[in-house]
């Protein structure tokens, strides 16, 4: 090969090298880093989320019971003492 075949062949390569990332660059972006902390946040609001739902959901007794009747105690005799016999 002559000189100026592998000159033309040098940059070409070097030129590819150099342009080939430049393509795909804009190809994947990044992901972006996640916060533990943010993550069970969410998590916990979701909860509260649900438990004050259900609590809506429940029926509510705005009523005051009746109450109870309650027997008295009633008087007893104390049983009779045996006699004995002499």
């Amino acid at each position: 090969m002559n000189k100026t075949v592998r000159m033309f062949l040098l940059t070409l390569t070097v030129a590819t090298l150099v342009l080939l990332p430049a393509c795909s660059a804009n190809a994947t972006p990044a992901a972006p880093t996640l916060d533990p902390n943010a993550i069970y946040t969410q998590a916990v609001e979701t909860v509260q989320a649900g438990l004050t739902q259900t609590a809506a959901a429940m029926p509510t007794n705005t009523a005051t019971p009746e109450p109870t009747a309650t027997q008295q105690p009633t008087a007893t005799q104390a049983p009779p003492t045996p006699t004995l016999a002499v």
